[in-house]
């Protein structure tokens, strides 16, 4: 992956002295302000981190500043501007991985920062920050808040590491409404409608204390958006890469983006406990509640309704009858899931479960279409031999597929029935 950055500092006033790629004036403006000096100051380490997207192109920035002790004039910073093409971000791709890539200039010599560079992977630990501290974060970043702003309590590494963290748990599609600076003085301006997060050494609120005064509202915060934040402190946590995975499905939604965390959390359980808490029923109405039509959310209903992920939930029969039954017609692509060679396996494999599956439609009040054209193929398709095995398990089913398809009485043994 190829990084464009830019490089702005003094020169007979705040100027961008290098740059490895064209912006739009509107731009190449904003990157002017915001590579300027917050007025941030926090003992020997004055530098800090800013971070928001570019209105004019798919880009996003992750800027750090120094200040420039070495200028004859107060006030002035370096900043070391990474420019991200945000449809170039893939899952391996990690923003903690950047803080190895910021780089001070020595003053006169800015011809670095005139070409890309190179990025590449490194692993990390996730840093022990309290989950109930991340949860707030992660809240005020992606939810409904446009600023928060926070005291200054801690070291400037520390605001830092915790800004890039976040980041790193943003999905693809909401990288374009978020805002971050992990250090100012005063309040600072982002472009209108981007929610941001800053730390600040005059203003702002301690962060502990706003947590503690919205306890009930973190306590009643969905459990998928807990869980993503949970996973943001395990180690080998995979939760960063699997959101950029299904970051076409979240879009730029936090409903989304919340029935996205309970369904891994429902995965995750059911792999390391052999059991969830949600039965496959239950998952079916989360994506159709959060996805409610068929181009919404196609890798997750797909991933999920696999049977080697629904089996995890519930057995086939189970699983099949409950993607047609009290569920609207637009919700799934049932080509995309095998629905018909599954069912078509089960009749060669298994033909206990096939007569289940049929008997909980019949019995269901609210099949949908696919469900009643499933009931037709089958009542036609059925031979004698497995009429007869259904007549003598369920009758009440082998009555069912009568009246909708008659001419069965007229095979063999059923013509006295």
């Amino acid at each position: 992956m190829v990084i464009h950055q830019a490089l702005h500092g003094y020169n007979q006033g705040h100027l961008k002295l290098g740059c490895s790629i064209r912006l739009s004036s509107y731009d190449d403006d904003c990157m002017n302000i915001l590579t300027d000096w917050s007025e941030y100051s926090n003992g020997t380490d004055h530098s800090y981190i800013t971070a928001y997207p570019l209105r004019d192109s798919n880009h996003y920035v992750v800027a750090k500043s120094w200040y420039a002790w070495e200028m004859p004039r107060p006030g002035c910073v370096w900043t070391h501007s990474l420019i991200l093409d945000i449809a170039s971000i893939t899952e391996e791709f990690d923003f903690r991985d950047l803080e190895h890539l910021f780089r001070r200039p020595e003053e006169g010599d800015y011809t670095y920062y005139n070409n890309p560079v190179e990025y590449h992977h490194t692993s990390h630990s996730n840093a022990k920050f309290p989950t109930i501290t991340l949860a707030w974060l992660y809240y005020c970043l992606l939810g409904d808040r446009k600023r928060s702003l926070f005291k200054v309590e801690q070291s400037s590494a520390f605001y830092q590491e915790l800004s890039l963290l976040l980041l790193q748990y943003v999905p693809i599609g909401m990288l374009n409404k978020v805002a971050l600076c992990s250090g100012t003085a005063f309040a600072r301006r982002f472009r209108e409608g981007l929610n941001n997060i800053q730390f600040s050494i005059f203003t702002g609120e301690s962060l502990d204390n706003v947590i503690e005064r919205n306890q009930n509202l973190i306590s009643s915060m969905c459990e998928g958006f807990s869980y993503i934040c949970k996973s943001m402190q395990k180690d080998n946590s995979i939760m960063d890469k699997t959101l950029r995975i299904f970051s076409a499905d979240i879009e730029n939604d936090t409903t989304k983006l919340c029935a996205f965390g309970l369904l891994m959390n429902a995965f995750d359980d059911a792999v390391d406990q052999h059991r969830s808490e949600l039965t496959f029923s239950e998952i079916v109405h989360l994506l159709a509640t959060a996805f409610p039509s068929k181009n919404e959310g196609m890798s997750l209903k797909r991933t999920f309704c696999q049977e080697k992920i629904s089996s995890l939930f519930d057995k086939e029969s189970v699983v099949l009858s409950a993607l047609v039954v009290n569920i609207s017609d637009n919700i799934f692509d049932y080509d995309a899931i095998e629905y018909d060679q599954r069912l078509l396996s089960l009749y060669d494999n298994n033909k206990s479960e096939l007569f289940e599956y049929l008997k909980i439609i019949v019995e269901s009040e609210l099949p949908n279409k696919k469900g009643l054209e499933e009931l037709n193929q089958w009542a036609k398709r059925l031979n004698t031999a497995d009429l007869t095995e259904l007549l003598q398990s369920d009758r009440k089913t082998f009555n069912s597929l009568v009246q909708i398809n008659s001419s069965i009485l007229n095979k063999g043994p059923f013509d006295t029935i």
